[in-house]
């Protein structure tokens, strides 16, 4: 009688395992931070951006990110290359 015990509890306890919720954690990137870039012929940095995360430690493959940067607050410390970087051709 005893094993059968152990048998209904083990059993218990691996469908309880098997069917918890797994919460996506989300945060949302704040005002404190900034983008950094470096080529050949410029480096400098975005100071506006929007962004969320979406982290989920025991599945990877559904956490993801989304981040949309305002391009014109570009900062390469040159205000002509600051110009220049917001034209088409660059």
């Amino acid at each position: 009688m005893k094993y059968y015990q152990i048998i209904a509890l083990s059993l218990f306890t691996f469908l309880l395992n098997a069917f918890t919720i797994n919460e996506i954690k989300e945060w949302k990137v704040i005002d404190d931070y900034k983008i950094s870039f470096e080529t050949k012929k410029a480096s400098g940095s975005f100071e506006t951006f929007t962004g969320e995360i979406f982290f989920d430690e025991h599945n990877l493959l559904e956490s993801k990110c989304h981040l949309s940067i305002e391009v014109a607050s570009i900062k390469t410390g040159n205000f002509l290359k600051n110009r220049q970087s917001l034209q088409s051709f660059f």
